[in-house]
């Protein structure tokens, strides 16, 4: 299981405490990486900020979320007023524009 599977999935299991932590570690990943250089840093863009932008729990995350990481998220983000711009299910790379 990928972790936005499981992130979405178990939300309501995470604590604040736990969900403060994983966004100040999400985004003093994703800050540091100014030059896209950091495969997890990447991992994290693409495959979990991307991937949660056009769901239910990316708007309901967004409070959590660092300058850059939500920077990264907002490029994405359409929900709910709109169609969404990459694929939640993983059925296309949202990368491709």
């Amino acid at each position: 299981m990928d972790f936005r599977v499981f992130y979405c999935d178990h939300i309501a299991d995470f604590g604040l405490a736990e969900s403060v932590e994983l966004f100040r570690v999400i985004e003093e990943t994703v800050a540091a990486d100014a030059d896209d250089n950091n495969p997890v840093a990447n991992a994290l863009r693409t495959c979990f900020l991307e991937d949660i932008s056009s769901s239910e729990v990316g708007e309901a995350s967004k409070s959590l979320m660092g300058p850059s990481s939500r920077a990264y998220f907002d490029f994405w983000h359409v929900w709910p007023s709109g169609p969404a711009i990459g694929y939640i299910d993983g059925s296309g790379s949202p990368s491709e524009r």
